[in-house]
């Protein structure tokens, strides 16, 4: 299967997200954000919507660990655009949703951001997958997730529905 995806000249920038299998295509100095659902099987990469557009061209951006989304607000994916005159700019991915609980089935476990190994393990060839937490404040009491201040984060900036 082949896509144009677009015929700007810049490099291209994916950031994947591991927990929800969402690709995200970005380029330098272009302005749109492009979300693609993986699977392994075909036809592997499903578009999701229109994803993010902006007439202002990124410098670079970066995928914010998923500890630092506001789950409460059901914010799947956060990712920091950095421009030439403009500073950086939060861009949120929200899954809309009527209840105000912790929805389990869009926040699986994810990295912690704890070590799985200390350096003489790891230089000693030692072999660990990360260490998981749940993103669920009731679960971990809010420590390690969200910005600003413990589980309901700062919310992110520009909104790009998901």
């Amino acid at each position: 299967l082949v896509e144009n995806i677009d015929t700007a000249s810049g490099a291209l920038l994916p950031l994947f997200d591991t927990d929800s299998n969402i690709l995200y295509l970005c380029g330098k100095g272009d302005g749109i954000i492009r979300p693609y659902e993986f699977e392994d099987k075909a036809p592997y990469l499903h578009k999701l919507n229109d994803g993010f557009r902006s007439t202002v061209p990124a410098k670079g951006l970066c995928l914010v660990p998923k500890r630092g989304c506001n789950v409460m607000e059901c914010e799947t994916a956060r990712i920091l655009k950095v421009t030439n005159n403009d500073g950086i700019h939060p861009l949120s991915w929200v899954v809309p949703r009527k209840s105000d609980a912790f929805q389990d089935d869009i926040f699986p476990d994810c990295v912690s951001g704890v070590p799985a190994h200390g350096a003489e393990e790891w230089t000693g060839g030692s072999c660990k997958d990360p260490k998981r937490m749940s993103l669920d404040p009731k679960v971990n009491g809010g420590v390690g997730v969200g910005f600003g201040g413990g589980a309901g984060g700062n919310g992110g900036g520009a909104g790009a529905g998901a």
